[in-house]
């Protein structure tokens, strides 16, 4: 079929070309003949590169770029956020858990838990240091409805003790129970995250010490 249409338009054009000539020879002599020739020689050239061009088949790319990220939920409804008139020197925990949902829509998702605690205190390794806080964190599924008994599951004074900063599971389980798998949680995973502290001997003040808990949703590692 190519090579076919090629011949017509070559055929065309040499046919039209060939009336041009003979009509101006008629009308102005042979001396324009040489230059009609030329013109009609490109013309048949420029036809054929024409139907060369054409190829038998063409492409296109399509380029998706997805727009995803990495996002959690803490909902602390039911959660006893403040200890009024607590005690020195004492062991308390939360009764309720918070619920931590994985919102993420990349496929799998890794926790960071970052904390500080104002007003005075700091937080500490060691009992029996005044001002210095001491305290816990555990997460398990969602089928423990009851806070964990402080074991070497739960609440390990190496692996569950709250730091600065430090994420969640990894190769020393911190902040895991002996069964919850914190690493590469799916979308819509959901977990019960369990708070236990022991205040210090002795203060310096009344005053209100805020602790605060920040999860960052991150890239696995």
């Amino acid at each position: 079929m190519f090579e076919k249409s090629v011949y017509s338009a070559v055929k065309k054009t040499l046919w039209m070309g060939m009336n041009s000539i003979h009509s101006n020879i008629q009308r102005k002599g042979m001396k324009n003949m040489k230059k009609w020739l030329t013109v009609m020689t490109l013309a048949i050239m420029v036809g054929a590169v024409g139907q060369l061009r054409a190829a038998v088949s063409d492409g296109l790319t399509i380029t998706i770029q997805p727009n995803a990220g990495y996002a959690v939920d803490i909902d602390t409804t039911g959660v006893t956020l403040t200890f009024s008139g607590q005690a020195l020197n004492m062991p308390a925990y939360v009764v309720l858990p918070a619920t931590v949902t994985i919102e993420s829509t990349l496929a799998t998702t890794d926790l960071q838990l970052d904390a500080s605690l104002s007003g005075g205190w700091s937080l500490t390794n060691s009992t029996g240091i005044a001002d210095g806080l001491q305290a816990w964190v555990v997460f398990t599924s969602t089928t423990v409805s009851s806070c964990p008994a402080k074991s070497g599951q739960n609440f390990d004074d190496t692996d569950d003790r709250l730091q600065t900063s430090r994420d969640v599971g990894d190769a020393g389980n911190y902040y895991e129970d002996g069964s919850f798998e914190a690493d590469s949680q799916a979308k819509n995973q959901e977990s019960h995250m369990w708070i236990r502290f022991h205040t210090p001997p002795s203060t310096s003040d009344n005053t209100d010490k805020v602790l605060s808990l920040t999860l960052t949703a991150e890239l696995p590692n």
